[in-house]
């Protein structure tokens, strides 16, 4: 009896600071990888639009695979070397709730198990159309979006892209079904960032949507 009380204990403790532990991981390697990306970000030269777009057409998506997969590291830059291996397209900046993560290019498990993702199919911020980006809620106060909803209208959000940075006000904030998909369509010619993650039931998503002031 004197084991089995033992090992209960060690199965509480377990659940109760697996968690913690965990989050402390992912906020670590999402450091490392923000670090890495930057570092690429500042050695790099040339258009980042055109360059992105071509590097994220070239990725292969989660559930296919690119034929053989193989790919001479010397015939590759060391920027689209670093994107290709971390799928990492771009850094988001939210101030007022503290939000610091990687952008991975489509919004899959595996991405947002990492960090905020930006939605396949969306407008690159360069084309003035709507830039949708999703993470989870987070199990943790401030990790991922966990703390979207305390957002408000005027805030700042930032969106790094290479050597280019765009800034967007929050206008709105409103809840919405998961299959009300048109909140990922253009949104009067605008060029908007719609963010998007689950509420606390996990039933509905919570989309924030910020305008371009900048560039």
């Amino acid at each position: 009896m004197k084991i089995i009380g033992v090992i209960l204990i060690f199965l509480g403790l377990a659940l109760i600071i697996y968690p913690p532990l965990q989050d402390f991981y992912v906020r670590n390697h999402q450091k490392q990888l923000i670090n890495t990306y930057i570092q690429s970000r500042d050695e790099f030269e040339g258009d980042p639009e055109e360059y992105l777009r071509e590097v994220m057409e070239n990725l292969p998506s989660e559930d296919t695979e690119s034929e053989l997969g193989v790919t001479d590291p010397q015939e590759q830059d060391s920027t689209q070397k670093i994107i290709k291996d971390t799928n990492i397209i771009g850094i988001i900046e939210i101030p007022e709730i503290k939000v610091h993560l990687p952008i991975f290019y489509d919004a899959n498990d595996s991405n947002l198990a990492k960090g905020a993702a930006m939605v396949k199919g969306t407008a690159f911020p360069w084309e003035d159309g709507n830039t949708a980006i999703a993470a989870h809620k987070g199990r943790q106060y401030g990790s991922f979006f966990n703390r979207l909803n305390e957002v408000k209208d005027g805030d700042l959000v930032k969106l790094h892209f290479l050597n280019e940075e765009y800034h967007y006000e929050v206008y709105e904030s409103f809840v919405v079904w998961p299959d009300e998909v048109w909140v990922l369509e253009e949104v009067d010619e605008k060029a908007v960032v719609t963010l998007v993650v689950c509420i606390s039931d996990g039933k509905k998503r919570l989309i924030v949507r910020g305008k371009l002031t900048s560039p």
